[in-house]
Formats: C-alpha cells, sequence, structure tokens
C-alpha cells in the first residue's frame, strides 16, 4: 500500500539493482518461483516459490505522464487504472452502531474463512497451488471474453493494447476471487469451491468492462499537457469572473500578479509555466497582450 505511486516507482534500483527491483515486480504478475542472491543475504539465495503480489496506491497526473513515458517493460501494462468522478459534498451522518457491528462480523468471518484455506501439495507433499478449472459454461464465456479482449489488444496501440492484452489472465483471476467472495460470505458451512462458476465469470466480464472505461479516462485525461490543464484553469477563473459580474459588463483586463496570488493559482508564480498557459488561451483567442501598462504587472486584455 503506498498513498504516492510515484515513490514506489522512483524507489526502483535505488541501492543497485541494475534492474532487478523493476524484474522482480514483473515476474511477481505470474506468481512463480523468484531467487534473491543479493550481497546482504550473505552470498546465501533467499528463494520465493510463489512470488505474488498486490500493489495499491494513488497517483496524480502528472507524475503518472512520466511513468508512462518510461521504457516500456510491460509494468505499466499490469496495473488497473481507476479516476473515478468526485464524490458528491454531503453532511456527516451517524451511523448505527449495530449495522457497523453487523458489517464488521460479516467482513471478519469472510476473512477467516478465505485465511483458513490451505495450500494444495505436489507429488512430493510439498505445497503447491491448487488448480480451480472452469465449469462449461464459465468456459465458454471466459472465451468469448478472451477473444474480445485480444482483439482489442490488436486494434489499440501503446498503453492501452498491452493493457487489454494482459485480460484474460486478469479475467481468471477476477473469477476465481469473486467464487470465493462468494463463498466466503455464505452463512451455512458449504465446501470450499472446487470450480468456477459461470456467475463469477460474468461478474469479472463486468469489472473488466469497468475498468476499461476509466483506463480510456486516464488515457484521455493525460493526453491534456499541463498547459491546457492550467489554461482551462485559468478559463473557468475567467467564466466565474463574468457570470458573477453585473448584467451586461464585460471583463477587459487579467493582471497576471492578481492571477497567481489567488488561492489554488500557486503554481502560476511559475513565470514560465503561467506563460504557456496563457499562450494556449492566446491562440485560443480568449485573451490578448495589453498595448498598455497600467502599473506593475502585466496585464491580458480578454478578447
Amino acid at each position: 500500500m503506498r498513498d504516492e505511486l510515484s515513490g514506489w516507482f522512483g524507489s526502483f534500483d535505488r541501492y543497485g539493482g541494475h534492474g532487478a527491483d523493476r524484474a522482480f515486480y514483473l515476474e511477481c504478475w505470474n506468481g512463480g518461483a523468484y531467487v534473491c542472491d543479493r550481497v546482504r543475504y550473505h552470498g546465501s539465495p533467499v528463494r520465493i516459490e510463489h512470488a505474488a503480489l498486490a500493489v495499491m496506491g494513488a497517483m496524480v497526473p502528472d507524475p503518472l505522464r512520466e511513468v508512462i513515458a518510461d521504457p516500456d517493460d510491460g509494468l505499466i501494462e499490469r496495473l488497473l487504472y481507476v479516476w473515478p468522478n468526485p464524490a458528491p459534498i454531503a453532511p456527516l451522518r451517524e451511523s448505527s452502531a449495530t449495522d457497523a457491528a453487523e458489517r464488521r462480523a460479516k467482513l471478519h468471518r469472510a476473512a477467516c474463512r478465505l485465511r483458513a484455506l490451505e495450500m494444495g501439495a505436489d507429488d512430493h507433499g510439498k505445497p503447491a497451488p491448487r488448480a480451480i478449472k472452469l465449469e462449461n459454461n464459465a468456459s465458454k464465456l471466459f472465451d468469448e471474453q478472451r477473444q474480445e479482449a485480444m482483439r482489442r489488444a490488436q486494434t489499440g496501440s501503446g498503453l492501452v493494447a498491452g493493457w487489454h492484452g494482459k485480460n484474460p489472465g486478469r479475467i481468471l483471476r477476477l473469477s476465481l476471487g469473486f467464487e470465493f467472495l462468494a463463498w466466503a460470505r455464505r452463512e451455512d458451512n458449504a465446501p470450499e469451491p472446487v470450480t468456477v462458476s459461470a456467475d463469477a465469470v460474468i461478474r469479472a466480464g463486468g469489472y473488466i468492462d469497468y475498468a476499461a472505461a476509466m483506463l480510456e479516462r486516464v488515457v484521455g485525461g493525460l493526453a491534456t499537457g499541463r498547459a491546457e490543464s492550467d489554461a482551462a484553469q485559468i478559463a473557468r477563473h475567467l467564466l466565474k469572473i463574468v457570470q458573477d459580474a453585473p448584467k451586461g459588463a464585460r471583463l477587459k483586463k487579467l493582471n497576471e500578479r492578481e492571477l497567481y496570488q489567488r488561492s489554488g493559482f500557486n503554481w502560476a508564480r511559475d513565470a514560465k509555466r503561467r506563460s504557456a498557459a496563457l499562450l494556449v488561451l492566446f491562440d485560443a483567442a480568449w485573451v490578448r497582450p495589453a498595448e498598455t501598462v497600467d502599473g506593475p504587472g502585466r496585464r491580458l486584455t480578454g478578447k
């Protein structure tokens, strides 16, 4: 869990490693064996039989642009991206202590059931993953979803193509998760699942559709550069001034100093960044340089 994933990406090979850190996270996608034989283990290699990780965190758009611009080795395609609309502002409400206790008890019981699941064993009696197969109907549904994912991978490019190419594996993993979550929340003592049902595959496919829409939003949002994003913020500010002005009044001048002294415009203190945003507005015929300067600060005349 990382509050800021850019710090996670930036920590790769900080102490040497020569690409080993990134390679480790790439291999965790498959959940296979991984051997670490760094000097700090005094020459004795450490073998992880089933290296698998779940990584979760957040990142603001600008660092994400830099991460996506890095050499493409498949790591960014392994992530699920979520960029939802902000939650609506609502007053705080007191929830029932009884309801909270019931939800907590259900979650605790489900977690305990999942935690108590035993690993399978190989022919030599050593712990090994247990194979959970798809039911016949589930297999047909999965094949349809797999073909659709590969079609989208072939027709896409860059991050989008690679991301869709990973979806067959995602669907199988999500289906298994949904199947066991449904079992874990049951009130009876039903035995653990030995197959994955069609319902679980449908749920997984639905989530992948949601994640694909989120990916499109992320890619679309990142396609807008910093200058365009800053210009849009200034434009919204100008529109707000016009809307709040008396009827028939026109906004004639915008002082740059007054702009970056406003709350939320600290970034505009950077002269190069501010100029880049104003140039975008100039090209869009929103502003033009003032012919005269009255007092300190450069003024722009609204058109």
